[in-house]
């Protein structure tokens, strides 16, 4: 397993992969997707990456949202959309 930065700026639904989990950070909540196809080591590891990464930022505290693929979440939606 490997953890690194895909992106950087907006991001549109086509940058997810289903085999891989993603990271969203919008500074004031974090999101973490789930691919349908994402192996159970990178699903059960998902958290751990998301708190690990939050440590080492200057917003360590704010929300976490973990969301499967093809769940409607609308905070998730219009994040990605701005």
């Amino acid at each position: 397993m490997n953890f690194s930065l895909e992106k950087s700026g907006a991001m549109k639904k086509s940058d997810l992969d289903s085999k891989d989990v993603f990271i969203l950070d919008t500074k004031s909540e974090l999101f973490v997707w789930i691919g349908r196809q994402t192996s159970l080591t990178e699903k059960q590891n998902a958290m751990t990456y998301a708190h690990n990464y939050l440590m080492k930022t200057d917003h360590p505290l704010v929300p976490v949202s973990c969301l499967k693929e093809g769940s409607n979440m609308k905070a998730f939606e219009m994040a990605i959309a701005a």
